[in-house]
């Protein structure tokens, strides 16, 4: 990945607040091994562990403190090569240790937390050397007493020594004899001895070991002859100490050395299970998604929102890639491109990152290979380099590198020089990016690029809006219509005289001007489409709602009619069944009886069992006709289902599994093709329509030429009633030999001039539409040509 774009796009700052997260600094030195990954595969599981820790904290949120675990590279490269650990070396494995034995007792389930569980159940733990660390070293990293027999012995002895050799010193210095040789009544130490201070000229005899003097010369620490035993017994056993606490040492450093494979493992799960708990603090702390995959190279942002920005960021939707290769965005300074422009990078590399993107669900990222950026002004002093120059060797760099499945974003292409020439050379550079397969997105004020944009295919504008009634920006991109610089209205607002921007207004030519009004226009006729949209989703809405109603509905009735079905089945077969044994019962009576009346009774009543089994097998009889052949299934074909008898019309199929799509009282369904059968009696055609009536050609020929109109007025009318209007005024102009029409319909909100440019793009008598000069009336006067 290039790094340069990491630090232009400020991926160091996202890393600092990842740190923040962290507990352990273990967890925080591994921020630093970050991995930006280039292939799907890698960042959809990075992606995977990043949503699972944020599920787990806002789930259970485990009582880890994994900030307990502390730094052990120091102790880890000393057991490397076997050296002896020092006390706050041991005391750091206990709580290593001890950490693990936490988070392993409370280990969530491996069947929802795949990562976290696995690590958390497999972690190094050694209750025994957690204790007997804890028995010899405390929490300041101190060799306790009880570390062995040999320490506490000598500890003893040396605080018997430490309280009786004082005392019989302070007897010394307070025994009146010697008050003119004791220079302070103090009892101190020197080189680990106690001592007392003497002044240096009137010391004499033999009885005094000399250990140290003053600055000044003035006084002299001496070793009274009754304190140089007990003093030496003191070295002694500070020696033993020293001994007995290396003894203590080399033994935990030995045992903990056995396992230090273990516990370097150890570490680093904890360390890891750190940054995924970051990964998911981040994500909470910054209301972040998991954005979705790409396959390709689509880039679809929904709501977001430039991650070092906090509160104060505007979500934001943005979407370029796919068909869209090149986005210009254009619009005021200060107005947010930069900030758009560095969160779609930003937002690639934290998803690369295995981050989570403060944006709403929706919101899909590809993977790209390269992500390349130019982004500020950098002048090179050094390299005696312009900004435009130090601009162009920056986009040069990108253009040897950059192809498919690279991301290229530019800021203010191709400024600070001629408008004319940087126009062109930006043209000519976007057309290479797009040419080599590069997505690209760049910003500028040049007018050119927005001409660029909406003729090159693969390349559209966005804009940052802008509110004019309050002369600041809204931070929002659009994407579809080029934006404006608002060079004017920003001016003013920064404190230039209105009669000075009125007369700016003046230089601007007239081209300048139209284009001006142009984007005003479209600004306008977007708001109304956006309006007419709304319309058109509510009402598909209520479509969406009405025919889940009525599927549920049909569903109703089909299940009534089927348990009506059933239940008629099964009184058929008990009527059957009775029928049977009435039968058997008419038979033996019939073979029984001698005469004729009898006869003829038993026949009667045979025959009105049969009356109602026939009865009711016309109740629950199938659906009569001939099977289907493939001859008979064509669309539109009417047919009927075999097991309901219900009719349908014929739409598709049959697939591999002889499955067919039929339309049942207007609603789709499939069946099975042996379901289908050809009805007995098809259903009558629909009736012709009525011939037209033939009215006099001539007379009406006559009537038009002298009432027909070159111009059509629709101002004030709603569009039902324009159009029936237009319609009527066409009719006459094409009977009276007319070649075009001017529709005069105004501007205003845009509905109208939609909807009459959309019904004349149809209209049988018209070939073709042609806008009316600026003279003529222009975007409010649409002239059709008739056929």
């Amino acid at each position: 990945m290039n790094d340069a774009a990491i630090e232009k796009l400020e991926f160091d700052a996202v890393l600092d607040r990842l740190e923040a997260c962290c507990a352990s600094p273990g967890g925080r030195a591994l921020v630093d091994e970050v991995v930006i990954h280039t292939r799907p595969e890698s960042v959809a599981a990075a992606l995977d562990e990043t949503t699972e820790a944020r599920r787990l904290l806002d789930t259970r949120a485990p009582d880890w403190d994994l900030g307990a675990a502390p730094d052990m590279t120091p102790a880890l490269a000393r057991m490397e090569y076997g050296g002896l650990l020092e006390p706050a070396d041991l005391h750091a494995v206990r709580a290593l240790l001890d950490t693990a034995e936490t988070v392993r007792g409370s280990a969530p389930p491996e069947q929802e937390f795949p990562t976290l569980g696995a690590l958390a159940a497999g972690l190094f733990t050694n209750p025994a050397l957690a204790r007997r660390i804890a028995r010899s070293i405390d929490e300041k990293g101190h060799v306790l007493d009880d570390a062995s027999p040999a320490l506490a012995r000598a500890r003893r002895r040396i605080r018997r020594l430490e309280q009786s050799i004082p005392a019989m010193l302070h007897t010394f210095v307070n025994d009146p004899s010697n008050e003119d040789l004791v220079q302070e009544r103090i009892v101190t130490m020197r080189n680990g001895r106690f001592v007392v201070p003497v002044q240096a000229g009137k010391m004499r005899g033999p009885g005094f070991i000399l250990q140290d003097r003053s600055a000044s010369g003035q006084t002299a620490f001496v070793e009274p002859a009754r304190a140089v035993e007990q003093n030496n017994e003191l070295i002694s056993e500070r020696a033993a100490e020293r001994e007995a606490v290396l003894a203590v040492l080399r033994e935990l450093s030995d045992a903990v050395a056995e396992s230090k494979a273990e516990l370097a493992q150890l570490h680093a799960d904890l360390s890891r299970m750190d940054l995924l708990l970051a990964r998911g603090r981040l994500s909470i702390a910054m209301r972040a998604a998991r954005p979705e995959i790409s396959t390709g190279d689509q880039v679809r942002i929904v709501a977001g929102r430039h991650p070092l920005l906090g509160e104060h960021a505007v979500p934001v939707d943005v979407s370029l890639g796919g068909d869209t290769r090149a986005l210009i965005l254009t619009g005021p300074n200060a107005g947010g491109k930069t900030v758009g422009l560095k969160m779609i990078g930003l937002f690639c590399l934290m998803a690369q990152a295995g981050l989570h993107v403060p944006a709403i669900t929706g919101t899909a990222l590809p993977v790209f290979s390269q992500i390349h950026a130019v982004i500020g002004d950098e002048q090179s002093i050094e390299h005696s380099l312009s900004t435009f120059t130090s601009h162009i060797y920056d986009i040069a760099r990108i253009l040897e590198r950059a192809g498919r499945g690279s991301l290229a974003l530019i800021d203010e292409i191709c400024s600070g020089t001629d408008p004319a020439e940087g126009t062109a050379l930006a043209c000519s550079i976007i057309k290479r990016l797009m040419d080599a397969g590069a997505v690209c997105m760049v910003t500028s004020h040049h007018g050119g690029l927005k001409t660029f944009a909406s003729v090159t295919p693969g390349a559209a504008n966005a804009r940052v809006l802008f509110d004019e009634a309050a002369s600041e920006p809204r931070y929002v991109i659009e994407t579809g219509a080029p934006g404006k610089s608002y060079a004017l209205h920003i001016a003013r607002r920064a404190g230039l005289s209105e009669d000075l921007v009125h007369a700016a207004r003046g230089y601007l030519d007239e081209q300048t001007r139209m284009a001006e009004q142009l984007i005003t226009d479209l600004e306008q006729l977007k708001g109304v489409l956006a309006v007419e949209r709304a319309g058109i989703e509510r009402k598909k809405q209520e479509i969406e709602e009405v025919r889940a109603e009525a599927e549920k509905q049909l569903g109703a009735a089909e299940k009534q009619r089927r348990e009506m079905l059933a239940k008629a089945v099964g009184q058929a077969e008990v009527l059957v069944e009775q029928t049977r044994a009435r039968c058997r019962e008419l038979l033996q009576r019939a073979r029984a009886s001698d005469s004729l009346p009898q006869q003829a009774e038993v026949k009667g009543e045979i025959t009105q069992t049969l009356r109602k089994v026939r009865k009711a097998a016309k109740r629950v009889a199938p659906r009569r006709g001939r099977g289907v052949t493939l001859g008979d299934l064509k669309p539109g074909a009417a047919l009927a289902l075999r097991d309901t008898g219900d009719s349908v019309t014929f739409e598709q199929g049959p697939d591999r599994r002889g499955q067919v799509r039929v339309l049942l009282g207007g609603l789709a369904m499939t069946t099975h093709v042996r379901n289908l059968v050809v009805p007995d009696t098809p259903p009558p055609p629909p009736a012709a329509p009525p011939p037209r009536k033939i009215h006099d050609h001539d007379r009406f020929i006559a009537e038009a030429r002298r009432t027909a109109a070159d111009s059509v007025d629709l101002h004030g009318m709603r569009a039902a009633e324009a159009l029936e209007e237009l319609d009527r005024q066409l009719e006459v102009a094409h009977l009276a030999g007319l070649d075009r029409v001017a529709v005069k319909h105004g501007i205003g909100t845009g509905a109208l001039r939609k909807a009459v440019n959309e019904h004349l793009a149809s209209h049988p008598l018209v070939r073709r539409l042609e806008p009316a000069a600026l003279s003529q009336g222009g975007i409010g006067v649409t002239f059709a040509i008739l056929k």
